[in-house]
């Protein structure tokens, strides 16, 4: 299978930022000089993250009540998809409790339990 080489170039560009930083990290001046040097070192801090004050956001609306406990959905097929899939299941969906999701990606999966009500 021949991979498109759009989509590596994300993951060449994050492994070569990696590696920089990780020798730019590994090289330090640990040693004395006599020699004068023509680079200064300023040392640098960094602020400490202040949680975020939620209050200067407006509240977010109520979530509606669904009209049924189960609705029907579509699922319209789209052209020049990436590739084939089966759609989930379009009629008698349940508006009603949680599933859980893992959602694949390139650096692992991610949990997520998502409430069918505030869909």
């Amino acid at each position: 299978m021949r991979r498109n080489p759009v989509m590596r170039f994300p993951v060449v560009i994050a492994a070569a930022s990696a590696a920089a930083l990780l020798l730019a990290g590994c090289s330090s001046d640990s040693g004395s000089s006599d020699s004068p040097s023509s680079t200064s070192k300023a040392k640098t801090t960094t602020a400490a993250m202040l949680p975020l004050d939620m209050s200067q956001f407006d509240a977010l609306p109520p979530v509606p009540t669904p009209a049924s406990a189960t609705v029907d959905c579509s699922y319209p097929s789209a052209a020049g998809a990436a590739k084939t899939v089966n759609p989930p299941n379009s009629t008698g969906v349940s508006t009603e409790g949680t599933v859980n999701v893992a959602l694949t990606t390139t650096a692992g999966p991610i949990g997520m339990e998502l409430n069918r009500a505030e869909g």
